[in-house]
């Protein structure tokens, strides 16, 4: 019975939290212009949302990687040019924040509390478990299908913007491992196409962009594009296109 609970909640909590990051993704951290000022507006009372907003939807998207999208700065002027523009336009805490999160290229724990809201959410389900066996499948469920998102926001998204080789170099063992299989490839590609159409490929933990009509599959030019700048490989392109992963044709 435990093996059953494992199994239906993982599915459930897989498919609510990919769900999840596509939304947040979309009308939090990416939120449109107008709604990025009406957060700006109200910063002082809704101070932790609008600075994730900022951190992720201006300062990753367009304040850095601006010329190269596998290289965060054009040199060390431009960092210290933008460090010290953070710095007299955010809080000190922000500021740190900011430094400490690679301008925005990971994801801070902090943002956890509205982020990770569905992963708090599901321990309720505990309450619903007939024993202590069922009790412990849910959890388990819980921390291994539904944080994804987030352990690939903080750990994994800052390899998807480095050249194949070198992220395959530089990274940890389990991340290593990630990032060589279909699914992290899938990521990579996914990214990619997300900083080119940035109201698109909102996942990260793949799925619900496809329901929610946000997927876009890259074009020739942006399969041409990975290729020169060592984003991928020719042969991880032959195994992207050999079958859908979870739907998503490449």
């Amino acid at each position: 019975m435990a093996l059953l609970y494992f199994a239906a909640f993982g599915i459930l909590f897989y498919a609510q939290s990919s769900l999840w990051e596509s939304v947040f993704h979309e009308y939090v951290l990416d939120v449109r212009p107008r709604g990025r000022l009406a957060g700006f507006r109200h910063s002082r009372w809704l101070s932790d949302v609008w600075y994730g907003a900022f951190s992720h939807g201006t300062l990753h998207h367009y304040l850095t990687f601006r010329n190269d999208y596998a290289r965060q700065f054009a040199d060390e002027a431009e960092r210290t040019a933008l460090m010290a523009r953070l710095s007299a336009f955010l809080t000190p805490a922000q500021f740190r924040d900011a430094v400490s999160a690679q301008y925005g290229n990971s994801l801070t724990w902090a943002s956890t509390r509205y982020c990770g809201l569905p992963i708090w959410l599901n321990l309720l389900w505990l309450f619903a478990a007939p024993g202590p066996g069922e009790a412990a499948a849910i959890a388990i469920a819980d921390l291994t299908c539904a944080t994804p998102y987030l352990l690939f926001s903080k750990y994994v998204h800052p390899y998807l913007h480095e050249a194949y080789d070198s992220a395959i170099a530089r990274a940890p063992s389990p991340v290593r491992h990630l990032l060589r299989s279909r699914y992290g490839l899938a990521m990579r590609v996914s990214h990619f196409v997300h900083h080119r159409h940035p109201t698109h490929n909102f996942n990260l933990h793949i799925g619900a962009d496809i329901p929610r009509r946000r997927w876009l599959p890259p074009t020739d030019e942006e399969w041409t594009i990975m290729l020169r700048i060592g984003l991928i490989k020719p042969i991880h392109r032959a195994r992207l296109r050999a079958r859908p992963l979870l739907g998503h044709g490449f």
